[in-house]
């Protein structure tokens, strides 16, 4: 028998704002935030495209955000 996670990403490549912020551990508005500012928990935002109002991330730019703040020792995650 096979279980589904409520959170596999695995299938997607594009995010929206509320999902990306679940997959980083963040609140949805500490990532909008971090849109204006540039910065998020101390080091340089994710990369995020927009489609007219839309906004959505890529699997690969939220994956490299972790790993980098991991590899920096940016405190907080």
């Amino acid at each position: 028998m096979t279980t589904q996670s409520t959170t596999d990403f695995s299938h997607k490549l594009l995010f929206p704002s509320k999902e990306a912020a679940k997959f980083i551990d963040v609140s949805d508005e500490t990532l909008r935030r971090s849109r204006c500012t540039g910065y998020l928990l101390g080091a340089p935002a994710p990369k995020h495209i927009k489609f007219g109002r839309a906004v959505k991330y890529r699997l690969t730019d939220l994956t490299d955000w972790v790993n980098a703040v991991d590899e920096n020792g940016v405190e907080g995650l």
